[in-house]
């Protein structure tokens, strides 16, 4: 059977693409296999070869936003990094393809958005590569032991160590969940903890009230939501006291989400 005709009939099931786009390591990510070979670049599959495609970060600046694009030199897939929005190809032949806006020689396979140096992250605590096949989500996790204390009476950023970085797709779903101890130093304060988004509330708060002072509590939130476009999402907590000194140990932030 010709290869077009045998690619197209394996690729059928998989969408417009059999790859997966991945970390490699601080300067290098890769497209490799994700549940096969085949990825369809301008209305024509294309095979990937078994090491993968990679491309590096030379090149790019920091704390960008990039999409990746796998395109056809002629004889071999290749990368490129682009801050060109992704958008849905009409073009016959590729209709549904994701591609670069405008390029329909481009292909979508990922994005990053890169740190300190130009570096990538694939870490629990960082998820800044991602990919749009065979990707159904992140799960990310941060834990401090610095003690954090506040005496502010409305919300406030904790501790930084316990932020979880991602990085999601458009109508991605995520679901946060934060843990704390907490003690104050005021008898009947109330004791307020929340979950954050980017530097914002999100959800209902969780609030006790000190029993006694310096009383150790468990303090707990939770949320989910759909994100509205591509984007860096940076998770976060937030807490607050009616009186006294508020000061939160051990805290954990763990995130998982889900693409639809």
């Amino acid at each position: 059977m010709p290869f077009n005709v045998l690619a197209t009939a394996q690729a059928r099931a998989f969408a417009h693409g059999q790859v997966k786009f991945v970390y490699s390591n601080s300067t290098t990510c890769i497209l490799t296999y994700g549940n096969g070979d085949l990825i369809k670049i301008n209305g024509v599959w294309r095979r990937i070869p078994s090491g993968g495609v990679s491309i590096t970060n030379a090149g790019l600046s920091v704390n960008v936003l990039y999409y990746a694009y796998a395109y056809w030199t002629g004889t071999a897939v290749a990368l490129e990094f682009s801050t060109t929005a992704r958008a849905t190809s009409t073009a016959a032949g590729n209709e549904g393809v994701m591609v670069k806006s405008g390029d329909d020689s481009r292909s979508l396979v990922g994005m990053v958005y890169t740190g300190s140096g130009s570096a990538f992250f694939d870490q629990p605590n960082t998820r800044w590569v991602r990919s749009w096949f065979n990707d159904n989500g992140i799960t990310g996790s941060a834990y401090s032991g610095t003690n954090v204390s506040t005496t502010n009476a409305s919300m406030t950023l904790l501790d930084a160590n316990a932020y979880v970085y991602t990085l999601l797709w458009t109508n991605e779903v995520y679901d946060q969940k934060i843990y704390s101890w907490a003690s104050c130093s005021a008898v009947g304060a109330a004791q307020y903890f929340q979950c954050g988004v980017n530097g914002g509330l999100t959800g209902a708060y969780d609030v006790n009230s000190a029993i006694a002072a310096n009383n150790y509590m468990s303090m707990t939130d939770g949320w989910s939501a759909a994100v509205g476009a591509d984007g860096v999402y940076t998770f976060q907590q937030f807490g607050m006291t009616s009186g006294g000194t508020i000061t939160f140990y051990n805290k954990m932030n763990v995130v998982s989400t889900q693409r639809r």
